[in-house]
């Protein structure tokens, strides 16, 4: 899994605020891709709580004891698929990150930085604001028209 783009802010301090600027084809990914991760690791939660109930209520019936082993292997493989579900996640959220960040910063009227290194003043910027509810001693310097919006402008 890769790193979004920009570190500088924390995602689970930007993702919430990202959510809100993504467009609806990225959102139902990201969607889908977190629902097989949710069902996915339920599965595995599910099939190892009842290989655990199974296995205590059948320990005296011999053949019976397959049945909680078999449980155990499903719950190995969802697990397995929870894992790769997770990557796939991860990797929506990350491309969420790198291809829609500058639209956040437009939809919030704040001018785009010019390269890398001001995106990242900025991050920390905007991350002592969003993270730490204090005003920065950094400067955040708005676009005074609608028409600054650029490319995202509706």
């Amino acid at each position: 899994m890769h790193k979004p783009v920009t570190p500088a802010t924390p995602p689970n301090v930007a993702w919430p605020r990202l959510f809100e600027a993504l467009p609806e084809q990225t959102l139902k990914q990201v969607a889908e891709a977190r629902n097989q991760l949710d069902t996915a690791a339920r599965l595995c939660l599910s099939l190892g709580v009842s290989a655990l109930a199974s296995a205590v209520l059948l320990l005296r019936h011999g053949w019976w004891l397959l049945t909680p082993a078999v449980m155990i292997l499903l719950a190995a493989i969802a697990y397995r698929a929870a894992v790769a579900a997770a990557g796939v996640y991860g990797t929506a959220v990350c491309a969420a990150f790198d291809v829609h960040r500058l639209k956040l910063l437009q939809l919030m009227h704040i001018d785009l930085p010019q390269n890398l290194s001001e995106e990242r003043e900025l991050n920390e910027t905007l991350t002592t604001l969003w993270e730490r509810a204090t005003i920065p001693s950094a400067e955040i310097k708005y676009s005074r028209t609608d028409t600054d919006v650029g490319l995202y402008h509706q």
